[in-house]
């Protein structure tokens, strides 16, 4: 694990999947052992609408399938980068205790997930961390200010770099309500990329 990230918050919107993708990577890697392919494959495959404005699933998978075939060679050209890289969707995206994320983040791994958000757009965030009652998010949507919701907890002040600035309830996130923040939604829905280094 990196011992010191520093989360980036996103430029502009709809960058909120490449953003949580590099901010999972930067838990995991110090800095100098992220190799340049790896961002560059991110932003290659991301924000592929017509517009510009969101990210696919095809596009999300395949930015996990090459990353896991960056991460697996081992040593990218003098860089010590060794990880692992799994799409996942559907019913293998829930935080039961033996399920892959639960085990990705056991192991000192991190997961973006996609998350309900207004108007039903999905959310990416980094997962950092779990315990028996709650998730820990860095969310890259920058807010000046905090409205208190069951269910969630916005830890540190906005701008918070350091580590995670979310908290959120087991339950309340695996929630299938599509109305609900920061709930994984539906079964069909769901989607999340794991990182083990």
């Amino acid at each position: 694990m990196n011992e010191f990230p520093v989360f980036m918050y996103g430029l502009a919107d709809g960058m909120c999947v490449p953003t949580a993708l590099l901010n999972c990577l930067t838990a995991i890697f110090d800095p100098f052992r992220l190799p340049p392919t790896a961002v560059r494959t991110i932003y290659r495959h991301s924000l592929d609408d017509p517009q510009a404005r969101l990210t696919s699933d095809e596009a999300i998978e395949r930015i996990a399938n090459e990353i896991d075939r960056l991460g697996c060679g081992g040593s990218q050209r003098g860089t010590r980068f060794q990880c692992t890289a799994e799409y996942l969707a559907g019913r293998q995206v829930t935080l039961e205790k033996n399920d892959p994320i639960a085990n990705a983040i056991r192991r000192e791994g991190t997961a973006m997930l996609l998350l309900c958000w207004p108007r039903s757009v999905m959310h990416a965030v980094a997962l950092l961390g779990l315990d028996d009652r709650y998730a820990y998010f860095f969310d890259s949507k920058l807010r000046t200010h905090y409205r208190p919701k069951n269910g969630l907890t916005f830890l540190h002040t906005p701008g918070f770099v350091r580590g995670p600035n979310l908290k959120v309830d087991i339950d309340h996130l695996e929630s299938d309500d599509p109305t609900r923040f920061y709930a994984l939604g539906p079964v069909k829905d769901r989607q999340a990329v794991i990182f083990q280094p």
